[in-house]
């Protein structure tokens, strides 16, 4: 127990011996991908140095609630002779739940037809749509064409289309 008593005491005298005043740039927490029409609330970057944390100024906003994109908020200090900048980039999406339906198409086909795949509908532009396609209209079977949507918040949803594949006659 005395070991461990002295080994602490000189790990915090040789932590407090530090003579180089690094600063670090602290970008705090929010909430930036936010709908349109809503308010941004800009929670700041600061400076963090050994003995203090100083708000940093903000140089450029582009934010623009009223148009779907990214937009960026720039903020720069000067302090104890260098020019400190941080960046916090701003996701404005469309409002309303992420919403997608199959299209009508033709879903069974004969052995050795093209199937050709009617693909979706979804409600907004902000998406990434994956397709997972496993149609071989070579071999009779029912298959499944997989189409899963992301939006610009990681809202998700997940629809599958089935193709029938008959045999030729």
């Amino acid at each position: 127990m005395k070991k461990a008593l002295i080994l602490l005491v000189l790990l915090m005298a040789i932590a407090g011996c530090s003579d180089t005043a690094e600063s670090q740039v602290e970008l705090m927490p929010g909430k930036d991908i936010i709908e349109i029409g809503n308010e941004h609330v800009d929670e700041g970057c600061y400076l963090v140095t050994e003995d203090s944390r100083l708000p940093m100024d903000v140089a450029r906003n582009t934010v623009d609630t009223s148009r779907v994109g990214e937009y960026e908020i720039i903020y720069r200090l000067f302090e104890q002779g260098e020019n400190h900048t941080c960046k916090r980039i701003v996701k404005i999406i469309e409002e309303g739940p992420l919403q997608a339906s199959l299209n009508p198409g033709i879903d069974t086909i004969t052995v050795g037809e093209e199937h050709v795949d009617a693909g979706i509908d979804v409600t907004r532009d902000d998406v990434e749509i994956t397709v997972t396609n496993t149609v071989d209209p070579n071999t009779p079977g029912t298959y499944a064409i997989t189409y899963h949507v992301l939006d610009a918040a990681h809202n998700e949803t997940t629809l599958t289309r089935l193709v029938t594949v008959l045999e030729a006659d």
